[in-house]
């Protein structure tokens, strides 16, 4: 009984943290663009789609190192150093394309203003890679509270300070990227401290100051290529496409596009994401010692939970997605399109977040080359239809690329998991589980979708 709630606490703060985030997002991103206009503000939606990218990315880091976390028995000193190298790769990657597009933008004959920007967003996202690394190796050491709590107040910090120094200060895109950056490196510093105190609390002693030598770098640069790959393919076909149409349409495009993207990304972030996050430690731990009886027991609990939090929200916004839009965009939008676009990407986001089910099956199990083969197969076919979509000016058809995507990727994981003897069975009792809960629902919105017209 004590575990059981002591896992609904657990579970709740991850909720916490990530509901606050995202509705500061939601509540933030109108305010800001009324203070920065259209043009500014498609820039503002451009650096987020690069941080976002990168974050997504990160060239693996995140999906190695919290699964290394996650395995019982590991040495401190081990994960320690493993830590702090995939920190410099980390800098070392985001730095060598931060100069390069600086560079690029400074030989076309750029402003310095125009080049200092990039710079200044290289730092933004190099601080937000290194603080997505560091929260999801507290969560993997099952620091849910205090984790949650530290994201949670810096999330809030971050959008208040910045929207008062659009305010009071500049309203420019460099005082947007400043501030930013300053709270993020305070943020930084916390997440760190907790990491390492976490980490010196574990079951061996560290093994005096740890360093990455130049074998130890290489040796984590091998392992992540695969995750890498398949980060960096993921990441792109998420966020090439506010690019593409700030390219190949207008910024102010974009702008409406986007926040289309950012309300029905909603249910999968706030409800999918930190179930996963809760799961994905116990999946790695069941596949390394627990019997196929308590293996189809945690799955199943896996997938009833994804299909129950993330369908039943997801329905409703569909069903009353234009009224959602006009509550929570102010006049002066074009809501009739932005609902439009949620009406193909709310069901597209949905079968996303389902979908953690098998990729995090596979993850689980070690299947990273699988993972980076159908990653980088499914970027390019995805990135050519987006290309061919936006360069038409054709914004739905965006929208249902994104809807293609995520329903081939996630035949193609749970073709694989059904595939291997390791996880066959679990994929079985997963697929079974979303059937039976999620085809009521389906049936359900489509009668209640005719009934309301």
């Amino acid at each position: 009984m004590l575990a059981r709630s002591r896992n609904l606490i657990d579970l709740a703060s991850l909720f916490a943290s990530k509901t606050g985030g995202l509705f500061v997002a939601l509540l933030l991103l109108p305010l800001i663009a009324g203070v920065l206009g259209p043009a500014r503000f498609g820039i503002v939606t451009v650096i987020i789609a690069v941080q976002t990218f990168f974050t997504i990315a990160d060239f693996g880091a995140s999906a190695y190192l919290t699964r290394e976390m996650a395995v019982p028995g590991k040495r401190t000193a081990t994960l320690l150093r493993a830590w702090h190298g995939l920190e410099k790769l980390l800098l070392a990657g985001t730095a060598g394309l931060s100069l390069a597009a600086a560079l690029v933008a400074y030989l076309g004959f750029q402003e310095t203003g125009q080049v200092m920007l990039i710079l200044g967003t290289g730092v933004l996202v190099a601080l937000t890679v290194l603080q997505n690394l560091a929260y999801s190796c507290l969560v993997a050491r099952k620091n849910y509270l205090s984790s949650s709590a530290v994201q949670s107040v810096f999330v809030l910090l971050r959008a208040g300070l910045s929207l008062l120094g659009l305010h009071y200060l500049s309203s420019t895109v460099e005082t947007f990227v400043l501030i930013q950056s300053l709270v993020l490196a305070m943020h930084l510093a916390a997440s760190r401290l907790m990491l390492r105190q976490s980490l010196q609390r574990g079951s061996s002693p560290p093994e005096g100051a740890p360093t990455a030598e130049p074998t130890s770098l290489r040796a984590l640069f091998l392992a992540i290529r695969p995750l890498a790959l398949a980060g960096i393919a993921g990441a792109a076909v998420t966020q090439i496409d506010k690019p593409l149409i700030a390219a190949l349409v207008s910024p102010e495009a974009v702008s409406y596009y986007f926040l289309a993207y950012s309300l029905c990304s909603t249910p999968a972030g706030i409800l999918a994401g930190p179930i996963a996050q809760f799961f994905q430690p116990r999946i790695v731990a069941l596949l390394s010692h627990a019997n196929e009886a308590d293996q189809v027991k945690g799955i199943r609990n896996f997938s009833l939970a994804l299909a129950g939090a993330v369908v039943v929200p997801a329905l409703a916004m569909w069903l009353f997605r234009r009224p959602l839009v006009d509550l929570w965009l102010p006049s002066g939008h074009d809501n009739r399109l932005i609902a439009e676009y949620a009406a193909i990407l709310l069901p597209a986001f949905t079968l996303g977040a389902l979908g953690y089910v098998p990729v995090i099956l596979l993850i689980s199990a070690g299947e990273y080359h699988f993972h980076a083969r159908t990653a980088l197969l499914q970027a390019i076919l995805t990135l050519v239809l987006l290309l061919i979509a936006s360069s038409l000016g054709r914004i739905d058809l965006v929208c249902w690329v994104y809807a293609m995507h995520f329903l081939l990727s996630y035949l193609l994981y749970l073709a694989r998991a059904l595939m291997l003897p390791t996880t066959r069975r679990m994929a079985q009792a997963a697929l079974h589980t979303q059937l039976w809960t999620t085809t009521p629902l389906i049936g359900l919105g489509w009668i209640l979708s005719q009934v309301l017209g």
